[in-house]
């Protein structure tokens, strides 16, 4: 890898790694705000609604302890065994009239309210007013019913002195049947006692539209809230109101919610799988049993929640390519600054290496004034002292040679005087020895019957050795 690209690359990780750490650490941070503010906004927003529905149930309970506090409940109950009342002679049908007129001018002050009865103390309605059309009717006689056996007329005889009975929100039922179209409706009793001797004669019964409650905590759908029986079944849905009043469960879906709802009122939870947020809070709308609640649901998709979230995350992005396009530039500049001198002293030293000893420096390289220009007039000293050291070295090597070229000569000379002398002295030698080799041979031939074999041999030898040291000589002369 050239030194350009590492310097590159050594630029982009060292900008690149604590750009990512810090986006990665922003985005978190960004994250965590996100959901802390969505959370405690909609634990409040949340906590209203609650508020809101205490409210409208609170404002309901309290126009049946108004309608208590008027004279016929009580003339009611003073005039039914006889059918007068023996406080002011009225008759029972004129109590029922008075009633009757009482539950009509609530029920046009309060829209929301389709049903006012009263109820004695066996169940049989006695009195009962309702919503038709935009008017209210009084039910004849013969059409008032017994709801005894009915299950909330049942929690009315078990509540205690004090208590209002609240319903959960459930489909309304006309003559043991369900009403079609299907009505959503809340049912408030109030108890009714004598005020003689505090005896249970009765109750007031205020049959509430629930959808109008609902629209109220979320309207126009507004938010995508669904409201939920202690049991998980659906009481309203805007997004799957086919879930409304079914069989189905969210416990069944999530079982984890029937788990938190034991233990917290409220939670926050978010399904990585189904991509949204699911928070809830419990609505005890019968302070008087914690063990009856509604659960106020909302979902909320992770595209909604975290829609800000995405704007940072593009604002990060283009924030990333702009650094990663400036450190790249930069990178690319001082890669430049740098490389390039360094690459112009490669080239120099290369020069030297092929013996160009009188290279120099680029002059703006050596006139920086910083580490690179250091190296450059570093470099130049030393290329300096290569040339002296040659240059000495160049000296050496001459008189060496001279001296040995001397050397050479007064050898050669001498050799030439050894030759000299050697050849006079294997000249001067090969006279004698060629005397001594003819004259022991002239013995032999004509004294051979002198002499004994001993001597003949002797004779011999000496011609033989006479013979090698001639050719010993002629050997040292050629």
């Amino acid at each position: 890898m050239k030194l350009s690209a590492k310097i590159i690359l050594s630029f982009l990780l060292a900008s690149l790694i604590p750009t990512a750490i810090a986006g990665w650490l922003t985005y978190n941070s960004t994250l965590n705000t996100i959901r802390q503010q969505a959370f405690q906004e909609k634990n409040s927003l949340l906590a209203n609604k609650a508020k809101l529905i205490h409210t409208y149930l609170e404002n309901h309970i309290s126009r049946l302890e108004m309608i208590n506090y008027f004279p016929p409940i009580q003339g009611i109950i003073r005039a039914t065994p006889t059918g007068i009342d023996p406080l002011d002679q009225s008759t029972l049908a004129l109590w029922h009239t008075r009633l009757a007129t009482i539950f009509s001018s609530i029920i046009q002050l309060s829209p929301d309210t389709f049903q006012l009865r009263y109820l004695d103390k066996a169940g049989t309605e006695v009195v009962r007013v309702e919503m038709s059309g935009e008017m209210t009717s009084v039910t004849p006689k013969e059409r008032l019913q017994n709801k005894y056996h009915r299950p909330y007329f049942q929690s009315i005889l078990n509540t205690q002195p004090g208590e209002t009975y609240v319903s959960t929100i459930e489909l309304n039922e006309e003559y043991g049947k369900i009403q079609v179209p299907h009505t959503p409706v809340l049912r408030i009793g109030l108890p009714i006692y004598s005020e003689t001797d505090q005896s249970f004669q009765g109750a007031l019964i205020s049959n509430i539209f629930a959808r109008k409650l609902l629209e109220l905590i979320n309207p126009n759908h507004q938010m995508n809230l669904s409201l939920l029986d202690q049991n998980g079944y659906f009481l309203y849905s805007p997004t799957t109101p086919e879930n409304e009043f079914s069989s189905v469960s969210l416990f069944e879906e999530q079982p984890e919610l029937e788990q938190n709802l034991e233990q917290e009122a409220f939670r926050w939870h978010e399904d990585i799988e189904d991509q949204e947020v699911r928070l809830w809070r419990k609505i005890y709308y019968d302070t008087a049993h914690p063990d009856r609640y509604w659960i106020l649901l909302e979902r909320i998709p992770f595209s909604t929640l975290f829609a800000p979230l995405k704007k940072a995350q593009q604002s990060f992005i283009w924030i990333g390519f702009g650094t990663l396009s400036l450190v790249l530039l930069l990178s690319l500049i001082i890669s430049r600054s740098i490389s390039k001198p360094i690459l112009t002293l490669n080239a120099e030293a290369k020069r030297i290496a092929d013996g160009k000893m009188n290279t120099q420096t680029n002059p703006s390289i050596r006139k920086a004034s910083d580490e690179i220009g250091e190296l450059a007039r570093s470099f130049d000293a030393m290329t300096d002292t290569l040339i002296e050291l040659n240059t000495g070295l160049e000296h050496k090597v001459h008189l060496r040679t001279q001296e040995l070229e001397k050397s050479e000569m007064d050898v050669a000379n001498k050799n030439k005087e050894l030759q000299t002398m050697l050849y006079i002295t294997t000249h001067d030698l090969k006279e004698p020895l060629r005397a001594i080799e003819n004259f022991s041979g002239i013995i032999v031939d004509d004294y051979a019957s002198v002499l004994d074999e001993e001597g003949v041999g002797m004779l011999n030898r000496i011609v033989k050795a006479s013979a090698r040291m001639r050719l010993l000589l002629d050997d040292l002369m050629t």
